[in-house]
């Protein structure tokens, strides 16, 4: 590794993963929607992994030119997910998504993958240590995303018999934030 600059070391894009997601409000909010959708560890652990191998392969075909999609529907279709989990989380959308959470954020992974792609555009991801760097970006986008989900899940159990007001609340208030992030890519759409 002698000779990489920091940024181009598997620590260096695991960073940047964690960045990503750090930035990425968009994936934060439909995160705390699925934690609110998904009672129980045992589900919510199952519905972060569907979600989680969804998205790194579809950021995988992304980054190696399999996939290309134009970037303001895919990040629009991103925020029309968000209104849905938010939905579910207040106990108003689908039950089959309310009731196998797993199954059904796969195909909302493959979505989130798409965009999570155009952030590795930038990265400067290396040819010839493509996997590597992919793998080490996409752990920091793990990282990132269980240290949310724990501390949502911490947050939301330390609520106890009080945390069905506060769900509905946050799932609201998380709604018509990707309302407001959906209109406002929707008219980027017409740009």
């Amino acid at each position: 590794m002698a000779g990489r600059a920091p940024k181009e070391t598997p620590l260096g894009f695991a960073r940047e993963g964690l960045l990503h997601l750090a930035l990425g409000y968009d994936h934060a909010l439909f995160l705390a929607a699925l934690v609110a959708t998904a009672r129980g560890a045992r589900r919510l652990a199952l519905a972060i992994t569907s979600f989680s191998l969804a998205h790194m392969a579809s950021l995988a075909l992304v980054t190696v030119g399999a996939v290309r999609l134009p970037q303001a529907p895919v990040e629009a279709c991103i925020a029309l997910s968000i209104v849905m989990m938010a939905r579910v989380a207040a106990g108003e959308g689908s039950s089959w998504l309310a009731r196998s959470p797993a199954l059904a954020v796969f195909p909302l992974g493959l979505l989130h993958g798409l965009g999570f792609g155009s952030a590795l555009d930038g990265a400067g991801l290396p040819r010839e240590r493509l996997a590597e760097s992919l793998l080490a970006f996409h752990v920091g986008i793990e990282a990132g995303q269980l240290a949310l989900a724990l501390g949502l899940s911490a947050a939301l159990h330390a609520l106890g018999p009080a945390r069905e007001p506060w769900v509905r609340r946050g799932a609201m208030l998380v709604g018509a934030l990707g309302c407001a992030i959906t209109i406002e890519r929707a008219l980027a759409l017409g740009s």
